[in-house]
This record gives structure tokens, C-alpha cells and sequence, in this order.
């Protein structure tokens, strides 16, 4: 018999870890809660959209669905292995590398539900403020086109709005771009200066689209390191 996927967001005000959690309930059971408090459920943009890690692959794949609000390396998180068995959706081989005794039974989902939940999911966006609409779609045009900061010796960090301060967008890359900086670490064993960057942008009441193309014209037309604030990079460029 299979269960029943559902989903819900929980904005910064309801949850306990004052973050935007998405919790994933199997037949209207908390079943993480029951073996992990030690932080929040994955926020939903790690969790949703057409490349979702929770989506049934041709190999099965591991996925963290909450994690200890210290990072996962100190106190651990909770992972479970997804997987497809013909018309079902399996989650099994569940750990946490923080308690080994964790044990939790494996759960099967039927594809179809399960596949049209997390795409509602993620269509459903009336719990998301503006801010943070403009973050979503600013971070997804950058990783999209990495030319607009690589013209600049530069590469995507992360993008948010906070739920506090909801006014503005922030932008934070690094330059030289960090898969240039790790790269250049494999290959020869020796750390690369880079900087750290934190670029601001307004928000207004405009549909989120429109200043999502606003910000990523202004990265593109100017040398955002101009402008930004640095937060932080190797020692000696600071």
C-alpha cells in the first residue's frame, strides 16, 4: 500500500529555527520530528523545482531533508535515499551521521501523487514575499547564464531576501569565481586569493519578474564589484 506525500511551508514567524522550512509529511505524519530536533526541515528552494534532488533519478540519490541548525558536520541532519521501483516512489536507507541508531521504515509513495505534490509545491508560491520572489528568480537567471558575473572574474555565491528585512535583495559573489579558486587548489595544492562580495538591491511592489530582470541587467551592464561590499575572502585580500 502506498502513502501519501504532502507537503508545507513554514515561514520564519511559525517556525522554531526562525526560517522558511518545508515539511514533508508521509500521510499526515511529522516523521522527522519524531527522530530529529536538532534543527529545521531544507528550505524549499533546495528542495523543489524541475531538477528537485526529492525527484526520482535514473540511480538513486541521497538526500538531506533536514538538517541541525549548526550545519549538518557538528550535529547532525537527517538523509534518506530516494530511489524509483516502477510505478512507486521508495525512500529507505535513512541516517543521520550524528546517531548512528537511527532506524525508520522504508516508505513508498505511488509516482503519480507523489510527483504532482512537489510539482504543487513548488507552482504554490503565496507563502513566498516579493523579496524573496526576485532573490528565486535572480539566483536561477545567474545560474542560468553564468556569462553576466563571469565577465567580471566573478561567480554566484548565494542570493536572499530576509523575512525581517524585507526591502532588498542581496547578491553575494566571489571573485575569482569559487569553482576557480577550488579548481586551481586540486590541480596544484596551493590556496588562491579570491574576495567575497555583497551587492544590495531595492525591492518594490513590481511583479518580481521585472526587477529580477532589473538586477540581473544592472550585474551585467557594470562591474558589480564597484559597488558591492566585501564580506570576506582569503586573508590577505581583505
Amino acid at each position: 500500500m502506498s502513502s501519501r506525500l504532502i507537503t508545507s511551508v513554514l515561514l520564519p514567524v511559525d517556525s522554531a529555527w526562525n526560517t522558511v522550512e518545508l515539511k514533508l509529511l508521509v500521510d499526515d505524519q511529522d516523521v522527522i520530528g519524531k527522530v530529529f530536533d536538532r534543527g529545521p526541515w531544507r528550505d524549499p528552494d533546495a528542495l523543489l523545482g524541475p531538477d528537485s534532488p526529492l525527484l526520482p533519478a535514473d540511480e538513486p540519490r541521497e538526500v538531506m531533508l533536514a538538517e541541525a541548525d549548526c550545519t549538518w558536520g557538528c550535529c547532525g541532519a537527517v538523509f534518506v535515499r530516494v530511489r524509483r521501483d516502477g510505478r512507486q516512489v521508495v525512500w529507505d536507507q535513512w541516517r543521520n551521521p550524528d546517531d548512528s541508531r537511527l532506524s525508520m521504515a522504508e516508505v513508498r509513495f505511488d509516482l503519480a501523487q507523489y510527483e504532482a505534490e512537489l510539482a504543487r509545491a513548488h507552482r504554490e508560491r503565496s507563502w513566498e514575499w516579493t523579496g524573496r520572489a526576485v532573490a528565486r528568480l535572480v539566483r536561477a537567471r545567474l545560474r542560468k547564464e553564468s556569462t553576466v558575473l563571469a565577465r567580471w572574474n566573478s561567480g554566484l555565491e548565494w542570493t536572499q531576501s530576509m523575512f525581517d528585512a524585507p526591502g532588498h535583495v542581496e547578491v553575494s559573489f566571489t571573485s575569482p569565481p569559487r569553482h576557480v579558486v577550488n579548481d586551481h587548489w586540486r590541480a596544484t595544492g596551493e590556496l588562491m586569493d579570491y574576495i567575497q562580495f555583497l551587492a544590495r538591491f531595492p525591492v518594490s511592489e513590481e511583479p518580481a519578474e521585472s526587477q529580477a530582470d532589473r538586477i540581473v541587467a544592472a550585474l551585467h551592464g557594470r562591474d558589480p564589484r564597484k559597488d558591492a561590499v566585501v564580506c570576506g575572502g582569503s586573508p590577505a585580500r581583505r
